[in-house]
């Protein structure tokens, strides 16, 4: 399990350009030595997470499937409903990015869907003869060295990608999942159908095939995201199931472990000290804060 420990603690949030924000919902730098190996828990998130591993490889599976278990240097990973397992082993080094759906067309050129519950080496997805961006980023001894050097490998391959078929997602679709998030994920699937003019069916299917989880799953995460935020800044479970559209709170906690496979009060005792350790040290440098 997860514990506090001692140590360097950075995290470095980056800013992009006005260009790749639509494309990106989070991306941050972060530099983590612990005194003791231990296993943080990945939980499910509303964007593709693609971590670049420095130092050593990021090692990781999916909770209660060993035969998943893997290491990655570059690793894409869709959306999900089940945690994964990230085994520590000293230093955690590396940047993490939340993409957009538009973002993984624009920079993986792919669908969002396509990378549905996986765990897949970024390297794979992107085009041939595209090469030495790891070693540029990696070879950076500064986070705005490095940062530059994503920021760089990102405009490029949104260019490359630029005017394809595969770059736009369709205005419904961005609509249904803009919905979703802006009603917590309370908002009935056969309300989305019946605004979009379509039917349920026709809805699950296109959006199953752009997100790679059906509306309903895409509401459960939304849902549990919302629920964490209010839980974690002091809010009573009672209080929080209310606000986040849970039956009662014996109900949120059946959701949070199957979504993490801890009750609320479990993780905040085990990740929660993780969570905490990312802010210790903030580095400000220009355009990142």
């Amino acid at each position: 399990m997860a514990e506090q420990a001692e140590g360097v603690h950075e995290s470095v949030v980056y800013r992009p350009s006005p260009v790749l924000r639509p494309f990106l919902e989070t991306c941050h730098g972060y530099r983590h030595d612990r005194a003791s190996p231990g296993v943080h828990r990945g939980l499910p998130s509303s964007a593709l997470t693609v971590v670049l591993a420095f130092e050593q490889p990021l090692d990781v599976g999916w909770f209660e499937e060993p035969n998943s278990r893997d290491r990655f240097w570059t690793l894409a990973s869709g959306l999900h409903t089940r945690p994964a397992d990230i085994y520590e082993n000293g230093t955690q080094f590396g940047i993490q990015l939340g993409l957009t759906a538009t973002g993984v067309r624009a920079i993986l050129g792919v669908p969002m869907g396509a990378l549905a519950s996986g765990l897949v080496d970024m390297a794979d997805l992107l085009p041939t003869g595209f090469s030495g961006w790891y070693d540029a980023i990696a070879g950076e001894p500064t986070w705005s060295g490095r940062f530059r050097q994503l920021e760089s490998v990102l405009l490029r391959l949104t260019a490359l990608h630029a005017g394809a078929p595969v770059e736009r997602v369709r205005p419904e679709l961005t609509w249904a999942w803009s919905r979703i998030e802006a009603t917590g994920g309370k908002e009935p699937v056969g309300a989305l159908a019946h605004q979009l003019g379509w039917s349920r069916r026709h809805l699950q299917s296109l959006f199953s095939d752009e997100f790679g989880v059906s509306p309903k799953q895409a509401a459960r995460i939304v849902r549990f995201q919302r629920s964490m935020v209010l839980f974690t800044t002091g809010g009573g479970l009672g209080d929080v199931a209310a606000a986040c559209g849970y039956s009662d709170q014996a109900h949120l906690t059946r959701e949070w472990r199957s979504l993490t496979g801890y009750s609320p009060w479990q993780w905040m005792r085990v990740e929660f000290p993780f969570v905490q350790d990312r802010d210790l040290v903030v580095l400000a440098e220009s355009g990142y804060a």
